[in-house]
């Protein structure tokens, strides 16, 4: 093995001769103006590999690791697209990868984080086609299981689970139900919506949700709106029935005051 410097070009060469003085120089290393390169002629850092405009998958740091296929890769992954990928292992003979980076060809324009699934074989290593997480980098928003968040700053897909939820800013809280200018619809009325339209009023249709949605903020107004105007009706009740225990205790006192 051989190794030489350029004296007019600065580059470092080396080749295998293999008793061949013929056999062709490779270059390594290109030093100018305190920058080296490595793969480029025209270094415009400290440290360049490769040049602009022609990257490759070659253009890739790796650091090996212990076990099986373990590894931690800073670099590109083909037209533009560039990646920091950790490797580790499950067990000795097989490891999983997480990546960072940006992909405009599978996910689109922000930075993803992506997971693969353990194997044995580092050309196996697939990573799934939806991103763990993605940052875009149009509208800012955040995707979790998916790239695509229509416009959302947080889009989901799939269940979730959480220990305590806020929601902030639900304007209209229904206490106005209990003011005195409140217009109560009645039973009556409330049942002839119901038998008309599938649905209480005020609360959207099984289709409406299914087609748009459900808002937490406003969903949770609304049903503590119709909480608190059956809570009114209940009171009403309550004053009917009342009203009718004092008229009958009347009538008993003087049913009982005739049979004397």
């Amino acid at each position: 093995m051989q190794f030489a410097g350029g004296f007019f070009d600065q580059h470092l060469y080396f080749r295998k001769t293999n008793n061949s003085a013929t056999t062709p120089w490779s270059r390594v290393l290109l030093e100018r103006d305190n920058k080296v390169g490595i793969g480029t002629i025209d270094p415009t850092a400290a440290l360049q590999i490769g040049d602009f405009a022609t990257g490759t998958n070659a253009q890739k740091i790796v650091m090996p690791g212990v076990y099986n296929i373990e590894r931690v890769a800073l670099g590109q992954d083909g037209n533009g697209n560039s990646s920091l990928e950790f490797v580790n292992h499950s067990d000795a003979n097989v490891s999983y990868g997480i990546k960072v980076g940006t992909n405009i060809d599978r996910y689109g324009g922000g930075l993803y984080i992506a997971t693969a699934a353990s194997t044995n074989d580092y050309s196996k290593l697939s990573y799934r086609d939806q991103p763990a997480i993605f940052a875009n980098a149009n509208d800012n928003s955040v995707g979790i299981g998916t790239n695509a968040t229509y416009g959302y700053r947080l889009a989901v897909a799939g269940p979730m689970i959480a220990e305590r939820i806020k929601v902030k800013q639900v304007t209209n809280w229904p206490d106005y139900v209990f003011k005195k200018d409140y217009q109560l619809p009645s039973l009556k009325e409330v049942a002839t919506f119901i038998d008309k339209n599938g649905h209480l009023p005020g609360i959207p249709s099984a289709a409406e949700i299914a087609n748009d949605g459900i808002e937490v903020g406003d969903m949770n107004a609304r049903l503590l709106q119709k909480i608190e105007e059956m809570t009114l009706h209940l009171i009403q009740q309550q004053q009917v029935v009342e009203k009718l225990q004092r008229e009958n205790e009347a009538i008993r006192q003087q049913l009982q005051k005739l049979s004397k």
